[in-house]
C-alpha cells in the first residue's frame, strides 16, 4: 500500500446540509482538499479505515470553503447533519508522493509514533507511543523507563528533530515539576 498522510481532521457536523467542519493539516490545501480529489478515510490516528471487503475506504470532496481555523468540506454521499455526524474525529490522508516532503524539523503526524526519544547528552529517554491535540498544542506520550509521560512538542522541550536517525531530542520536565 503506498505511504499515506494525514492532511485533515474532521472536527464535527455544521448545519444540516452535511457539511463538516475540518482543520487543514496541509500547507497546500487548495490542491489537496481540490473538489473531485479522492481520499481516504482513517480513524484519528491515521489508521486507513476498511470496507467491508478489505479495500480502503475513500471519499470524493464535493465541495469546500474557508470557515474560521479551518474549512467546512463536504463530500459525496454525506447530504444531511445525520450522515456527517459520523465523520467526528476522522481523518483524510493523502499520498505522500502528492505533498511536498517536510522541511527541516517538520514531521508527518503519522512519524511521530515510534520515534526515539533522547535527553540532550544523547541518552535514551524513551519512545513515543502515541501523541494527542490539545487546542493549543499538540502533546507527545512518550514511554519511559519510569513509565508513560506527556511532553508538549514545541521549542521549549523539543530541542531536535532528526526524520533519518526517527529521534527527538528532548527536555523533559523533573517529575517533582510535573
Amino acid at each position: 500500500m503506498d505511504a499515506f498522510a494525514i492532511v485533515g481532521r474532521v472536527r464535527r457536523a455544521h448545519g444540516v446540509k452535511g457539511e463538516l467542519f475540518l482543520d487543514v493539516l496541509t500547507d497546500a490545501p487548495e490542491a489537496i482538499l481540490a473538489p473531485g480529489a479522492s481520499r481516504v478515510v482513517a480513524d484519528l490516528h491515521g489508521t486507513p479505515l476498511r470496507t467491508p471487503d478489505g479495500a480502503v475506504r475513500e471519499v470524493v470532496v464535493r465541495a469546500v470553503r474557508d470557515f474560521k481555523d479551518g474549512v467546512l468540506i463536504t463530500f459525496e454521499g454525506v447530504d444531511d447533519r445525520t450522515a456527517a455526524e459520523q465523520w467526528r474525529d476522522r481523518t483524510l490522508l493523502a499520498p505522500v508522493a502528492e505533498l511536498a516532503a517536510p522541511e527541516g524539523d517538520e514531521l508527518w503526524l503519522h512519524e511521530i509514533p515510534g520515534m526515539q526519544v533522547r535527553d540532550p547528552q544523547g541518552n535514551p529517554v524513551g519512545e513515543v507511543e502515541s501523541y494527542y491535540e490539545l487546542p493549543h498544542a499538540l502533546v507527545l506520550e512518550i514511554r519511559t523507563p519510569t513509565g508513560r509521560r506527556d511532553l508538549p512538542f514545541n521549542e521549549a522541550f523539543v530541542h531536535d528533530v532528526d526524520r533519518v536517525a526517527r529521534t527527538l531530542t528532548v527536555t523533559l520536565l523533573d517529575e517533582e515539576e510535573a
